[in-house]
């Protein structure tokens, strides 16, 4: 019986630690691109960078997070959907969608642009998501591989994808924040 305030005391902190390590960020929702707070970045040298708005190929198989002008986000459990809407070549509105198991195991997503492996996963305190993903892409004769790294967290309300793209032409980075849509 002296024991049992001690055991009721380890009980509730173990408790404590697997409520905490559940608090995962929830990036549902509707997210309109603020070009003002984002920097888009662009490929060494200058220049438009891929997916941006001039209907380039998708980054990560998705469209390219540097030219998406909006984001729909659905997230449960063990999963996310993301519908990537950006502008085409010719003015119209391209969407793209993508699923991911958030579990650190490796998957593919298959889009116009072909095949995309990847691998999503927690920072410790849940509040960061990273998609690592590869892509191999083909243009006539000659075939090459990107390498994408994005990173999503929360700030002020506002959703922010940071990435990074190793491509043939050099590393490129870009930080986008959406602003929440009204519904």
């Amino acid at each position: 019986m002296r024991y049992l305030p001690f055991l009721i005391g380890v009980v509730f902190i173990l408790g404590a630690c697997i409520v905490s390590a559940q608090d995962k960020a929830d990036f549902s929702g509707k997210w309109v691109l603020n070009a003002d707070e984002s920097d888009m970045g662009g490929p060494p040298g200058g220049g438009a960078p891929p997916g941006g708005g001039e209907g380039g190929p998708p980054a990560g198989g998705r469209g390219g997070m540097m030219g998406a002008s909006r984001l729909i986000i659905a997230q449960e459990e063990n999963k996310l959907t993301v519908e990537t809407v950006r502008q085409g070549f010719d003015g119209s509105e391209m969407s793209t969608v993508s699923a991911y198991t958030l579990d650190g195991k490796s998957g593919t997503n298959t889009s116009d642009f072909g095949s995309t492996t990847y691998v999503a996963s927690w920072s410790d305190d849940g509040q960061m998501l990273t998609i690592k993903s590869s892509m191999t892409m083909s243009r006539g004769d000659q075939s090459f591989t990107m390498d994408t790294t994005e990173k999503y967290s929360l700030a002020d309300g506002k959703l922010v994808v940071e990435t990074t793209r190793s491509t043939p032409m050099g590393d490129m980075t870009s930080k986008a924040v959406y602003d929440k849509a009204e519904e």
